[in-house]
Order: C-alpha cells, then sequence, then structure tokens
C-alpha cells in the first residue's frame, strides 16, 4: 500500500554574522587592521637601516603583507558575501573616519579650554568627556546601521557600480566613453601638475598629514633656553609656559664693560656670556655701562624656544609624494566609473547614437562650400564699405551738412556759441 509523504524543504537560519550591518561593521575593522599592519607596524619593526636595498625590501614586504591580508579577506568573507557588503565597508569606515573625526575635534577644544586647570585634573576630565563623546558617537553609527531601511540603501549604493570593475552596456557608446575619460584625466591631471609646479607641499608641515593625540604629554625633542630636561616628558601647558617666558628675556651673547677690573669698578660687567636674563635688566646694564661709565655695552640675542613633539597618529606619510599618488589613481578609477554610472552611461550613449545619425560632409564638397562662404562674406564686406563711404561723403556734402567734418574745437568738447546750427 503507497503512502504520499509530503517532502518538507529543510530550512537553515540566518546567524548573526550572515547580516549584512554585521559583516559590514566587521569588514572595516578588518581594513582598519590591515591597514595598521602594513603601513604601521611593519615599518615599527623593520630594522634593517635605512639603504636603497633596505627600503626596497620593506617595499615588496609591505606589498607582499598587503596582498595576502586581501586574500586573507577574501576568503573570510566566502564565495556568496551579502549583497552590498562592499558597499557596507565603504560606508563603515567613512562613518568611522568621521566619528574619529569628531572625537579628535572634541578633544584638542577640550585641552585648550582647559590650559590653565591642573594636568592630572584636565586629563581625567578631558580625557574622560572625549572618551565619552567617541563612544556615544560610535553607538550611534552601529544604530544606524541596524536600522530597517540600511540594507535597501547599501545594496543601491553598490547597484550602482561604484566597487566593481564590470562595464555598464560595454559595446555601446565607446567613442563618446573614451573621450570623456581622457577629458576628466585631462582636468585632473592638470590639477595634479599645478600643484606640483606651484610646490603647494613643499615645506616641513607637508611631511606628514597627522592628528595629535589630545590630552598627552609633550616629549622634548630640544630645550632651547628654557631649561626644560632634553628627552624627558612634560605637561602641554608646563611646556608652553616655558616657551612664553622667553618672550620678555633675552640671552647675552658678550658681556661689555671691562671684564678683567677689579670686582667692585662699576666698569665689570654684572651679566655673564650665555645667560638668560629679563628684558628691563639687560637694558639696566646696558644703560648704566655705555651711558654711564661709557664703556663698551652687552650685546643679546632672542633665546631658543624649546621644541618637541607629541604622540601622534599619521594619516598620511610623505605627503609630497603619496598625495599626487593617490589623488592620480582615484581620478583614474572614477574617469572610468563615472562613464559606466547606469544614468551617465545611458546619456553618453544616446549622445553617440545622435553623432552616428550626422550626414557629414565629403572633403571635396567641404573645400567648395569653404571657398563659396569666404567669397561671400569678401563680396559682402566690400559692398558694406563702398555704402559706407557713399552715404558718409553725401551726408557731409555742404548742401546737406547731417554729418560735421572733423574740428579741433569739436574734439576737445569747446564749441563756440557763435557756430553756425544747421537744423535737420
Amino acid at each position: 500500500m503507497a503512502v504520499a509523504v509530503k517532502n518538507t524543504p529543510e530550512t537553515t537560519g540566518h546567524g548573526l554574522f550572515d547580516r549584512l550591518p554585521v559583516v559590514s561593521l566587521i569588514g572595516a575593522l578588518y581594513v582598519l587592521g590591515s591597514l595598521g599592519v602594513v603601513f604601521y607596524l611593519i615599518p615599527s619593526i623593520w630594522r634593517f637601516g635605512e639603504s636603497f636595498i633596505s627600503i626596497a625590501l620593506l617595499l615588496v614586504t609591505m606589498l607582499a603583507a598587503g596582498a595576502g591580508l586581501i586574500f586573507l579577506g577574501t576568503r573570510l568573507v566566502g564565495p556568496n558575501p551579502p549583497h552590498g557588503v562592499r558597499a557596507g565597508i565603504f560606508t563603515a569606515l567613512v562613518g568611522l573616519a568621521v566619528v574619529g573625526f569628531i572625537a579628535w575635534l572634541v578633544g584638542t577644544i577640550l585641552e585648550n579650554l582647559m590650559l590653565g586647570m591642573d594636568a592630572s585634573t584636565r586629563t581625567v576630565l578631558g580625557g574622560g568627556l572625549t572618551v565619552l563623546v567617541g563612544v556615544g558617537l560610535l553607538a550611534f553609527l552601529v544604530r544606524m546601521f541596524f536600522r530597517p531601511g540600511f540594507e535597501a540603501g547599501v545594496v543601491a549604493f553598490e547597484d550602482q557600480g561604484w566597487f566593481t570593475a564590470t562595464a555598464y552596456k560595454r559595446s555601446q557608446g565607446q567613442k563618446v566613453r573614451r573621450g570623456t575619460i581622457l577629458g576628466l584625466l585631462f582636468l585632473t591631471g592638470s590639477g595634479i601638475y599645478t600643484m606640483l609646479a606651484h610646490k603647494s607641499l613643499e615645506g616641513e608641515a607637508y611631511k606628514n598629514w597627522e592628528l595629535t593625540i589630545p590630552f598627552t604629554q609633550e616629549l622634548v625633542q630640544s630645550p632651547g633656553d628654557t631649561g626644560l630636561p632634553k628627552g624627558g616628558q612634560v605637561d602641554r601647558s608646563a611646556f608652553n609656559r616655558a616657551n612664553e617666558e622667553l618672550k620678555d628675556k633675552v640671552k647675552v651673547t658678550a658681556t661689555g664693560g671691562v671684564p678683567d677690573a677689579p670686582e667692585n669698578d662699576p666698569t665689570r660687567p654684572r651679566l655673564q656670556e650665555g645667560q638668560v636674563v629679563n628684558k628691563t635688566e639687560f637694558k639696566e646694564e646696558h644703560d648704566r655701562l655705555y651711558e654711564t661709565e661709557k664703556v663698551k655695552p652687552p650685546t643679546s640675542v632672542s633665546p631658543a624656544p624649546a621644541t618637541g613633539t607629541r604622540p601622534s597618529i599619521v594619516l598620511l606619510p610623505n605627503v609630497k609624494y603619496t598625495l599626487p599618488m593617490l589623488l592620480a589613481l582615484a581620478s583614474l578609477w572614477l574617469s572610468y566609473r563615472v562613464v559606466n554610472y547606469p544614468v551617465f552611461a545611458d546619456f553618453l550613449i544616446a549622445t553617440e547614437a545622435e553623432l552616428n545619425k550626422v550626414s557629414w560632409t565629403t572633403r571635396k564638397r567641404l573645400v567648395q562650400d569653404t571657398i563659396v562662404v569666404l567669397v561671400t562674406v569678401v563680396l559682402l564686406t566690400v559692398f558694406l564699405l563702398v555704402v559706407d563711404v557713399f552715404w558718409s561723403q553725401l551726408l557731409r556734402w555742404k548742401y546737406i551738412g547731417v554729418l560735421r567734418g572733423s574740428d579741433p574745437t569739436q574734439q576737445t568738447g569747446d564749441v563756440p556759441d557763435s557756430a553756425p546750427q544747421k537744423p535737420w
């Protein structure tokens, strides 16, 4: 006896790591970690000198590590990643960058506002507020990723084709597309060339693009004439205060007076060479020796301020070289993707279709039409010249007198009252 049995399909539940927001956030963190490994970790542990061979090996190692991390990332995503994961990772990276920049900006503002406070209090209070702002913005970003309309928006963003090399209607509108790409590359290339020709990225300020971490201490590289310990770490307010105090002081380069004079002799200098004193004290000594004792006065220079560095996050090293390269790569990619953007690509395809409908003349006919146009222009020019000369002479005729000839009184604007006026 046969019995019919209804087979129910197996259903597999979607796990947490199959959701697009989760994969996007994890992918963004993976990209940030990979960038940190390639551009920060490997150069920091490289200990093979700064020769050409060493730098070349470092670049090869960084490229190999980057390729390996890209391969590992594609393996982790799997053969069938959620649709829209590329756009989701890009959106998450932009969101994390915005959150980090806002937190850094808030921390920098709070640090400047709290410079008058105690160092420990400023660090605890200002640092805590900065961390609180960063955590709040990060929580808001995560919440935005799990909103109902996020997945639909990210999928629509990726369907525009910005994250794939696939061409839209590859075989149509090729000539107009290539011309558009060349035009865009010419514009961007001109901008990059102008930036390099004007040396806009020269100078110490453009060596690296970096963000100084707020509420960190200053590492004294050169104490100058401040008296700060070289190589020591001091609070930023103390560092700035030491440099501010130098504005009212000078450094003695020559004591003047008579150095070999007896101790109680008024011509004996009271200052020492290399001593940093107040401007008022130096002026009193200068006036005493020069005006009162009539001997050589002391000389001075401005004291050297202290220089230091603070912990920072390097966003772009060697801006002079890396920024033009990044702009060139971005212009190449954007130029290619713009002409494959569906709406704009359809416009270019329609433009080429209209151009193909144009009936272009032959070379012989073009020469004949050009000669006809030039001869016509010459004949019209001669005709207008003859007519202009005829009417100008006729209207200057003494029996008509509508147009007057050249008169020095009229050129200067001095018209005598007795000059005859002909009515018209």
